[in-house]
């Protein structure tokens, strides 16, 4: 199971991704469109474990 909500579509993948949790931790600092572009609601620690196991059934085999 995990541990933390994965990041969100389009991020630009890990790089971007760890720029999302800096801006969250630090919204006051230059990397604040992120803010603006994530919206009001993420988080990166919700994980919702239904959704996940949801996702995984109906993935392609």
């Amino acid at each position: 199971m995990g541990k933390y909500n994965g990041p969100p579509e389009d991020c630009g993948g890990p790089a971007g991704y760890k720029e999302v949790l800096y801006s969250l931790k630090h919204p006051e600092e230059p990397l604040k469109e992120w803010l603006e572009w994530l919206g009001e609601g993420y988080d990166p620690n919700d994980l919702k474990p239904g959704k996940l196991n949801k996702a995984l059934a109906n993935r392609p085999k």
